[in-house]
């Protein structure tokens, strides 16, 4: 999930969401607007980091179900809430009602030699399998049918802050990255 996304629990309480690992995504209490700013340098593994003990953003809580090692990574089972919960709003200023309404947009980057060229590629799209395929059509030199693209899950992304999803085309493969889902894909 992106830096920022705020979510409501099915007993009410809402949380941020401020860390992204392989034990699961970390939350602070309540509705925040973090600054990206304040984890450069950091993997977004801030459990694991030695972070300053001051430091805003050190997660109260893992959406995840508890499990074995939750206490050695400084977690009591009863900050383990499970993964039940609806998204408010996805990463940082996006208002997913208001999203809905208006398709919203994503961050588009073209799969390239590294990260570097890759990102030189980026910019804002409509969160649209038309727009996608538009980008596509760019990319391959042909017409390419939205119904032939295909977003993925794919992980969170340190380097780039990003829920990346994987933007695939029928018969051709990977051909990009978006930094969050496109509603029916």
């Amino acid at each position: 999930m992106k830096l920022g996304t705020q979510i409501e629990l099915p007993d009410g309480r809402v949380a941020t969401v401020v860390y992204n690992s392989l034990i699961g995504v970390g939350v602070k209490w309540g509705l925040h607007d973090p600054d990206p700013a304040d984890f450069d340098g950091t993997t977004g593994n801030t459990i694991d980091e030695s972070m300053p003990d001051d430091w805003q953003w050190e997660p109260d809580a893992l959406l995840r179900s508890p499990w074995e090692g939750c206490e050695r990574h400084g977690f009591a089972p009863s900050d383990c809430v499970g993964s039940e919960f609806n998204v408010l709003r996805h990463g940082l200023g996006h208002n997913t009602q208001s999203d809905q309404e208006t398709g919203g947009a994503v961050k588009y980057r073209q799969i390239k030699g590294g990260l570097d060229e890759s990102l030189a590629t980026e910019r804002e799209i409509p969160a649209t399998l038309e727009a996608l395929a538009l980008e596509a059509s760019l990319v391959l030199g042909r017409a390419v049918n939205p119904q032939d693209v295909t977003v993925s899950a794919y992980g969170y992304d340190h380097r780039t802050l990003w829920d990346t999803h994987i933007v695939e085309v029928k018969g051709i493969g990977p051909i990009g990255f978006t930094d969050g889902p496109v509603p029916n894909a």
